[in-house]
């Protein structure tokens, strides 16, 4: 029993050692859809595993305009109730506490009526659920949403607009201690605009939608859907988690400090194809020894891949063979891109 204690102890330590001051060891709620090609929650700083998965005739697509990554959540304006339904979890409520929401879109149609970003609850129950939502108003604007204890539904409007048929990061952040909302229509550090918002809200048992707000009624499945591309909807209870990476820079510094950035694709990744391969992107500028490391849930180095020194983008593969060059298991591993004294850290599921 001791021996079995002591072993647990120290592959925490080893992880500890590994992941310190990494996204992935500190720890919020909600989820990360980046949708590069699945509904996979590729969050580092969530509990549970928010998978998605299409309803109706919703899709990835991979056309131009591109946003972020290579593909992204297509919502066709000529089709009804489609969407990406996410169950519920306890990772997904929020009771009373901070939350952030963010996205890239690409909206079609504004201005005609209601369109929901993303909706946490049921539109079919009486009485109606609303956890939190983002929605873009009739008349254009970026609109944060919870449904009180009164079943009232309360709305707090951006004096921004929506613009049609053109990519837009949007925004919220509930500081619920300082009854403030802030909001954003760009990629920066600061708000747009800072609101007073002082209201109670109540975490569901209904699905996360995202493009719509989900109904329980099997005939109407979805209302007011969202028209067009959505593309890395974040959610947390932190506000460093729902914006871009290259937003967060010490402008305090003397001289530029790139972030790094890394993303995999396909994630999940699958022993069962043919070539085995899964890209690494990686955009920053390479010093000294830079290296992109895998290791599995117990910390333990499984593969590593050195880089270009002074190369901004590179595409590494790896073939999902260890050091010893034998296929991996499935599971869970994770990509760490370190460089001097930046650090980023991606998941990777591996499937058969």
């Amino acid at each position: 029993m001791l021996k079995t204690i002591t072993t647990l102890f120290m592959i925490f330590i080893v992880i500890a050692i590994i992941f310190f001051n990494t996204p992935l060891f500190c720890q919020s709620k909600g989820g990360a859809w980046q949708f590069e090609n699945n509904g996979f929650d590729t969050a580092d700083w969530d509990i549970v595993e928010n998978n998605g998965e299409l309803q109706n005739t919703a899709v990835f697509d991979s056309q131009a305009p591109l946003q972020e990554g290579s593909w992204y959540l297509w919502l066709d304006s000529a089709n009804k109730y489609d969407f990406i339904k996410v169950n519920d979890s306890n990772d997904l409520d929020f009771d009373n506490e901070n939350i952030g929401i963010s996205a890239w879109i690409y909206p079609l149609a504004v201005g005609d009526d209601v369109h929901w970003i993303l909706n946490k609850g049921d539109q079919f129950t009486n009485p109606k659920t609303t956890n939190y939502s983002l929605r873009i108003s009739k008349s254009s604007n970026l609109e944060f949403l919870i449904r009180n204890s009164q079943n009232k539904a309360v709305p707090i409007a951006s004096d921004f607009k929506i613009p049609k048929e053109q990519w837009t990061f949007i925004a919220v952040y509930y500081d619920y201690s300082a009854k403030k909302i802030s909001m954003w229509n760009t990629p920066a550090v600061d708000p747009v605009q800072v609101l007073d918002f002082d209201q109670d809200y109540f975490s569901n048992n209904d699905p996360l939608s995202i493009g719509s707000w989900f109904s329980s009624e099997p005939s109407i499945p979805s209302v007011m859907d969202f028209e067009g591309r959505i593309d890395d909807v974040r959610i947390s209870g932190r506000l460093e988690d729902i914006l871009p990476q290259n937003t967060l820079i010490n402008h305090t510094e003397h001289k530029p400090s790139l972030p790094i950035q890394l993303e995999i694709y396909p994630n999940p990744a699958c022993l069962s194809r043919g070539d085995r391969l899964v890209t690494l992107h990686i955009q920053s500028s390479m010093h000294g020894n830079s290296t992109v490391a895998i290791y599995n849930v117990l910390g333990q180095l499984v593969y590593q891949i050195p880089l270009h020194t002074g190369s901004y983008k590179q595409h590494v593969q790896w073939d999902l063979k260890d050091l010893s060059g034998n296929l991996v298991n499935t599971g869970v591993y994770f990509a760490r891109l370190t460089n001097v004294n930046k650090v980023a850290t991606q998941k990777l599921v591996i499937i058969r």
